[in-house]
């Protein structure tokens, strides 16, 4: 049995937090002779299981319903958490490799656009928000889908991976830049651009083809995604872009 305090402190959530989530019924402490909370093992399992889902995105109310159902499975629960993890691993590499492209532009005295610059920035504010990404993955995946994402993701070699992810920025800049030109799809600046994203697709491709085809749903639909959802790392008018010079490839 812990005390209030210490769970507080252990588990890095305000005892005002706690005492919330008390009335919520979320948790159940069981109180001593002079008053006092303390924590069951029991109870910190469930709190475990509370904390995983609030940061997934559901309402406390809703935490409190399905911890009461009795319907939840431990291990089940431990999963979600290190698929959000995963989620949040990959989506830092990604702004890691974004900084090293823009560091490593600058000491060899690159010429980085405003367009790449502007990109950066987009990519580091994605990024920060995990629990947006969660709210995105949940409306367009079945959680199936979003395991066989992270197991396909995972046979990638962070090697091809980080140099992937350093390739995108630019690339996308560069789209950014044809579009601005009202540059032809179907025209040689735009099909060599349509072939590198293709390129660094490819990884994902090779482990599953029908990998891609699953996710198109979700940036074709990017304009509708769900309140609290990060700004997507590419715009509308590169997707579009891009899809129609896939369309345009003889």
């Amino acid at each position: 049995m812990l005390s209030i305090g210490k769970v507080a402190k252990r588990a890095g959530i305000s005892v005002r937090s706690l005492r919330h989530w008390e009335r919520l019924g979320l948790i159940h402490a069981t109180r001593s002779e002079a008053g006092q909370r303390f924590f069951s093992t029991a109870q910190l399992i469930r709190l475990h299981q509370a904390v995983v889902l609030r940061r997934m995105g559901f309402a406390l109310a809703d935490i409190a319903r399905m911890l009461d159902s009795k319907t939840l499975d431990g291990k089940a629960v431990m999963a979600m958490q290190r698929d959000m993890l995963t989620t949040q691993r990959l989506q830092l590499d990604h702004a890691i490799a974004s900084l090293d492209t823009a560091i490593n532009a600058t000491i060899s005295e690159d010429a980085l656009t405003p367009a790449a610059l502007c990109h950066f920035i987009k990519m580091g504010e994605s990024t920060m928000n995990d629990e947006g990404w969660q709210k995105v993955y949940d409306k367009y995946y079945t959680p199936e889908e979003q395991a066989k994402w992270t197991a396909i993701k995972d046979q990638i070699p962070d090697s091809v991976a980080r140099a992937a992810e350093r390739a995108w920025p630019p690339l996308i800049a560069q789209i950014e830049e044809l579009i601005a030109e009202h540059a032809d799809p179907a025209g040689d600046a735009a099909q060599a651009c349509l072939a590198e994203w293709q390129r660094l697709l490819k990884p994902l491709t090779d482990a599953d083809p029908s990998a891609l085809e699953a996710s198109r749903a979700m940036w074709d639909d990017m304009d509708n995604w769900p309140e609290g959802a990060p700004e997507p790392p590419f715009s509308r008018a590169v997707w579009d872009f891009v899809m129609a010079a896939k369309a345009a490839t003889p």
